[in-house]
């Protein structure tokens, strides 16, 4: 008898083991096919190696996403920009809804809404390449001046005032004092 249920409770934790290892994995694939850090996407595990046009346009926005990501964790002076990217994995997996979507359309339509994501697509990874750039920025490196509207506005103005407190820095704080009084109106 003893044998007998030490040969179940063998099987049982055998069992359970796999059940445990394989579940373990869907889900680090599911992470993985994210699109967003914090937000499921609707893209199927398959998405991650297929061929097909839908899901490389879901690869190239989870790519932009994630080095976009990438850039600004860990670093307490960027904390700013990481506003900036949630925002933009916000659409980017927006995007990704719709790429879904689309992919289960008949096929002139989806070729012609794929074209339009497509360029939406090219626009998350410009963002997110400036937004790299701009991380490198604090380390000496020029910006890029590619961006969605709303993001690259807000972009343009820590860029801005990036210039002026450098040019106040190369001034010196007498100089820089001047030249303000000079540029406020006499009232």
């Amino acid at each position: 008898m003893d044998v007998v249920l030490g040969a179940v409770l063998f099987f049982v934790v055998v069992v359970g083991s796999i059940i445990l290892a394989l579940a373990l994995a869907v889900r680090s694939l599911r992470r993985r096919n994210r699109v967003a850090i914090d937000i499921d996407s609707p893209a199927p595990i398959s998405w991650l190696t297929s061929p097909a046009t839908g899901p490389r346009l879901h690869r190239r926005l989870r790519d932009a996403t994630t080095s976009a990501r990438a850039s600004v964790e860990g670093n307490g002076l960027l904390d700013g920009l990481g506003n900036l990217v949630v925002e933009l994995e916000r659409h980017a997996a927006s995007i990704d809804r719709q790429l879904v979507v689309v992919e289960k359309a008949s096929t002139p339509v989806r070729r012609r809404l794929r074209r339009e994501l497509h360029a939406e697509v090219q626009m998350v990874e410009s963002v997110s390449e400036r937004l790299i750039r701009t991380t490198r920025s604090y380390s000496g490196a020029e910006p890029s001046q590619q961006s969605l509207a709303a993001i690259g506005e807000r972009l343009d103005a820590l860029d801005a005032a990036m210039a002026d407190l450098a040019r106040v820095e190369r001034l010196g704080v007498g100089e820089a004092e001047r030249v303000m009084r000079q540029r406020r109106p006499a009232t």
